[in-house]
């Protein structure tokens, strides 16, 4: 187990929160948020996180993505299938979300251990996203996730052709990384996708609902892993679409006070990208107060790869 498993397991071992009381009904329960509106939206998405990805806190990169989206007056639907998915396997007898498992998620091995179970809650998640009637949906690809995510695009453009389909995330610098342009466009794994979005979203994903009713012909291939987009211009992360109790730490939300590393790591891939930047101590602050006011949270959990990067700003937040 690597050192975040440790440690989360120590805390949710104090917690006595228990990992095994699933409930196969929750096939019956509704998988969208309840959705926020927008006075006069410009237009609406769905931004969807398939498994097999944390199920400790809600996920930060959704939240992210649906406050710039709102905050720029578009309406947001948001399906945390890796959540639903998760409850709705937690009767079986392995937990496919612990760390030893995540070969079970890869190539044919999901569908050798997975699929077939997971089938019935993906294509309720499938029909849910197509009777929002949104013309774009957005997916966020991990190594983990991959294949999964996969299969429901395939099934939402095979229900409606003319969906528009975004995918960001780790796993698409990963594949790009490994791939020219003009097999990227002309691979089996784009055959679906109308954006890959390479780098940081932010300002990717409102650039896109602008131009994406264009109809271009060709995949765009957009972004860069050289981003230097400010951190402290950006909203807080919206947590109003999520249950709370469906994750394993009820009150707690993650928190990011910077982006990138000082160091230069040869094994790390983290010196291939994000050019580091840190946040206001104030503006931390700020957020935490927000979040506690707004969702009762009492634990924030670091996701930056260097908490300490700038050791000026870590002393101001923390004294």
């Amino acid at each position: 187990m690597d050192r975040d498993s440790i440690i989360a397991q120590h805390i949710f071992d104090s917690d006595n929160i228990s990992a095994k009381s699933g409930n196969k009904k929750f096939l019956d329960l509704p998988l969208i948020s309840k959705k926020r509106y927008i006075d006069n939206p410009k237009d609406s998405i769905s931004l969807v996180i398939c498994p097999s990805w944390g199920n400790m806190f809600p996920p930060y990169n959704l939240s992210r993505l649906s406050s710039v989206l709102r905050e720029n007056k578009y309406d947001v639907n948001v399906f945390d299938l890796n959540i639903n998915s998760y409850h709705f396997l937690k009767n079986d007898d392995i937990d496919y979300w612990f760390d030893n498992n995540y070969y079970m998620w890869l190539g044919d091995e999901y569908y050798k251990y997975l699929h077939s179970n997971l089938k019935p809650i993906l294509d309720k998640g499938v029909q849910e996203i197509l009777d929002t009637g949104d013309d774009i949906v957005g997916f966020t690809l991990y190594e983990t996730n991959y294949k999964c995510t996969e299969y429901v695009i395939k099934k939402l453009k095979e229900a409606n052709s003319d969906l528009t389909i975004i995918a960001g995330g780790p796993e698409t610098i990963s594949r790009c990384s490994q791939k020219t342009e003009i097999e990227i466009l002309n691979s089996e794994e784009s055959e679906f996708l109308d954006y890959i979005v390479i780098g940081e979203g932010e300002t990717h994903i409102l650039s896109i609902m602008e131009d994406y009713k264009n109809n271009f012909e060709d995949i765009q291939v957009i972004g860069d892993t050289f981003s230097k987009l400010d951190l402290n211009i950006l909203p807080f992360p919206d947590y109003s679409d999520y249950n709370f109790n469906y994750y394993k730490h009820k009150t707690g939300v993650s928190l990011e006070t910077s982006r990138g590393c000082v160091a230069s790591c040869t094994f790390c891939t983290e010196t291939l990208f994000w050019k580091f930047r840190d946040r206001e101590s104030s503006r931390l602050i700020e957020e935490i107060k927000y979040q506690i006011k707004n969702y009762g949270v009492d634990r924030f959990w670091f996701i930056d790869s260097l908490v300490n990067g700038n050791l000026e700003v870590f002393h101001e937040f923390i004294s």
